[in-house]
């Protein structure tokens, strides 16, 4: 859609929007990309202060662990941003057992409190075939009848792309037969 009917839109939906009015007990869980929300830490506090329970979704620390990868503004964002959700959290929420230890670790050599830490599973581990069949367009179908390779993710340095890259030319230079697309 064009941005200005994107933007209208959402005026649209501000303008029906009815105060949130949070209660002692309430449970308040961020599953979204937090670090770079102005003001957080302050929501939180006032949350705190009204006696909310706060959890939040943390898929990893990758900026904090390995910030070589990262822009360094990105990584003083984030940074910034876990260290606010650890200082207010009632419990954590993350995607394996990797991230799990990351953010025991985290916390401990920080000095932040112990929060209890969750895992919830990705769909993908949950999902299953579809019943019956399936819509699906005419060049999905094409590719759907060949040998292929779905790679979905940002292209960047530390999700590997070149990796892959290379994976296709070593193939191609060996002569190998049936390349999948």
């Amino acid at each position: 859609a064009a941005r200005a009917v994107v933007v209208s839109g959402l005026r649209a939906l501000r303008r029906r929007a009815l105060p949130c009015v949070v209660r002692p007990r309430d449970i308040f869980v961020i599953v979204g990309a937090f670090w770079p929300v102005r003001g957080m830490g302050r929501l939180l506090q006032r949350l705190k202060n009204a006696d909310v329970t706060i959890g939040v979704l943390i898929h990893d620390v990758l900026p904090i662990d390995a910030p070589e990868y990262f822009e360094a503004r990105a990584t003083k964002i984030f940074v910034k941003g876990v260290f606010e959700v650890l200082t207010f959290a009632d419990f954590i929420l993350t995607t394996s057992e990797y991230n799990k230890a990351s953010l025991a670790r985290l916390m401990a050599t920080q000095g932040f409190n112990r929060v209890p830490v969750h895992l919830v599973p990705l769909a993908r581990e949950r999902a299953h075939g579809a019943p019956g069949a399936v819509d699906v367009s005419p060049s999905v179908q094409r590719i759907l009848e060949t040998d292929y390779v779905l790679c979905v993710g940002t292209i960047e340095v530390r999700k590997n792309p070149g990796y892959l890259f290379n994976i296709w030319k070593l193939m191609v230079q060996s002569g190998r037969a049936n390349i999948p697309n």
